[in-house]
């Protein structure tokens, strides 16, 4: 039985489960409907528009949209440029409305649908999780760096998805779903880095702690197409290096060098991705010895070859 882990409303002061609903790609138009479901969608391509309570608006590559449990919600795309996007959807439910056989019957899959909508929390998710930049928007343009940052991790994700659901649309209660605790425990991990992402994106003024982090993940970020160097961390920041070790990982939960190979393990599913370099040139690229310890470090990371990766996510 997994560990249950709860997401932390700092507004609303209580915890909630993450209760996966589906996560996928998506393309073109879709129904009018409504569900008590939340939904974090980020358009990959295309314009297109969407239609909401208070009214139609543009929306196009690059933006990043929420929608709240029983709100109306239609896309459609332009009939020229089209629309893709990627969306996760869950439902949040309050720890204190919880008991113990109410999560291991969820980790199942073994639920009542109208009851899970009644006990669903429905508050919007951007006051829930202080999300300033969306605020009463009704999408975000991203900067391009954070769209990166997000497709990333979406990159690092899909492929775990994949391998408990095949399909390109995947619910978490598809009877194709082969493990629906594990789909419950990546939707969790998932969301809790989007909302990472989006609070540091949408806080402009960072703390002196803030700011001393960014300069420590640039310098990291840095060393992804070679090697970790302490003496170079010491050089650029001119720290005690065991204190900005020690601070780092209280502040990320890794030690630099995990950073920087976590970093390299995700900028090569980037180049899996979006390049047809060779495995061995992504190897050379990213400062690996060869490509055999790249595969090898890949694979620990990714539960798959970098060639299964890359099979998994052109499909």
């Amino acid at each position: 039985m997994p560990v249950v882990q709860f997401l932390y409303s700092p507004s609303a002061r209580r915890s909630f489960l993450v209760v996966p609903w589906h996560a996928n790609f998506g393309s073109g138009d879709n129904q009018r409907h409504i569900h008590p479901v939340y939904h974090l969608m980020l358009i990959l391509g295309g314009k297109g528009r969407i239609e909401r309570d208070h009214g139609e608006h543009s929306i196009e590559s690059g933006d990043l949209l929420i929608i709240n449990p029983n709100a109306l919600h239609v896309l459609r795309a332009d009939s020229k440029a089209g629309l893709t996007f990627y969306a996760l959807s869950f439902y949040l439910l309050p720890q204190d409305a919880l008991s113990g056989p109410d999560i291991d019957g969820l980790n199942r899959g073994a639920v009542a649908l109208d009851d899970l909508a009644e006990q669903a929390e429905t508050a919007p998710l951007e006051q829930l999780f202080m999300l300033n930049a969306l605020d009463g928007k009704t999408a975000w343009p991203l900067p391009d760096a954070l769209k990166a940052r997000l497709m990333r991790v979406i990159m690092d994700y899909e492929p775990h998805f994949a391998a408990i659901n095949p399909c390109y649309k995947r619910f978490w209660l598809d009877p194709k779903t082969r493990d629906k605790a594990e789909f419950a425990r990546l939707t969790h991990q998932m969301l809790t880095e989007w909302l990472h992402l989006l609070d540091q994106a949408g806080n402009e003024a960072g703390t002196p702690d803030d700011v001393l982090l960014a300069r420590i993940c640039s310098t990291l970020d840095g060393m992804i197409h070679g090697r970790y160097s302490h003496r170079a961390v010491k050089a650029q920041l001119n720290y005690n290096p065991v204190y900005l070790a020690g601070y780092f990982k209280e502040k990320t939960g890794l030690s630099p060098r995990a950073y920087v190979d976590r970093q390299k393990i995700r900028q090569a599913c980037s180049d899996l991705h979006q390049t047809g370099d060779s495995v061995e040139a992504i190897a050379a690229r990213l400062g690996y010895s060869s490509a055999g310890h790249f595969c090898a470090n890949f694979k620990k990371a990714m539960l798959m070859t970098p060639s299964q990766y890359r099979e998994a996510t052109q499909q």
